[in-house]
Parts: C-alpha cells; sequence; structure tokens
C-alpha cells in the first residue's frame, strides 16, 4: 500500500474539546490553510490547525501524522489548483467548507486530486474548528464524505 494512502488512512478526524478560542469567520480561517497547503507549506499549514485544536496527546498525534501526509503530498511541489468548492451550512450554528487542490506532480494519479474539509461549530460567540479531514480521490463527491 503506497505510504500516502496509508497515513492518510491513519487519519480520521482531528477532534478539539470546546475549551479551544472562536474563529471569526471560518471561509478565512479554511482559505488561510488552504493556501498554506497549495503552496507546498506542510508546517505552515499545521500550525495554523494546530492553533485551532486543544492541546491534547491525541490530537498531537494525529497532527503529526497529518505534517507527515501534507509533507509527503506536497514535496512535488505547489498546486495548480486551490478553490473553495463547497459551503455547506446547517442552520446557523454549523458550517462544513471544502476545498479542491491540484498537485500536477504526483507519481501516484490519484495523488493529483487532494481534497480537505474544515468543520466549524458556533459557541455563540464565534466559530470553533471541530474537524478537519482530508482524502485524496478522483471522484467527486468524494467517496465516504456524504456530500
Amino acid at each position: 500500500m503506497n505510504k500516502i494512502f496509508y497515513l492518510i488512512s491513519l487519519l480520521t478526524s482531528l477532534q478539539v474539546s470546546p475549551a479551544v478560542s472562536a474563529v471569526v469567520d471560518p471561509s478565512a480561517t479554511s482559505r488561510e490553510i488552504s493556501t498554506f497547503v497549495a503552496k507546498a507549506k506542510p508546517d505552515a499549514a499545521v500550525a495554523a490547525i494546530e492553533s485551532s485544536l486543544a492541546p491534547m496527546p491525541s490530537v498531537q498525534y494525529n497532527l503529526e501524522q497529518l505534517r507527515a501526509a501534507l509533507s509527503s503530498l506536497t514535496k512535488s511541489g505547489p498546486a495548480d489548483v486551490n478553490d473553495e468548492i463547497s459551503v455547506k451550512k446547517y442552520g446557523q450554528s454549523i458550517q462544513i467548507v471544502t476545498y479542491y487542490l491540484y498537485f500536477p506532480n504526483q507519481d501516484v494519479p490519484e495523488n493529483h486530486f487532494l481534497f480537505l474539509r474544515y468543520t466549524f461549530m458556533s459557541d455563540g460567540s464565534g466559530w470553533i474548528m471541530t474537524s478537519f479531514d482530508l482524502k485524496t480521490s478522483g471522484k467527486f463527491p468524494v467517496p465516504g464524505w456524504g456530500d
């Protein structure tokens, strides 16, 4: 099994505790992280994600897996496409933002197509990123994401 697929399969979802400080704009937060990934800056992307997550040992472990997966996916250079493809709102309190990135110089064809999904929930004073998911897939809607 490809090392990237193994790392991504280990990375399911990063969960946070309710004590995380809120962000003002979910779209701006997800755009910032997606831009770091698109520019092949995985350390900056992981730092931005980490700043939105509560410090828990299990999250730290997942962040290290995420750093390894993003480093592997972006080592061939920056993305040619970085596009916010979906913002789903559930009432006034849940938003799911999905980005599509295209990396042209990948050895594994499926790794050309990267999707990033951010889930934000309102805490009454702003938004908390409650999960971040990534998946490589040449299919849309992304299999397993229920879109």
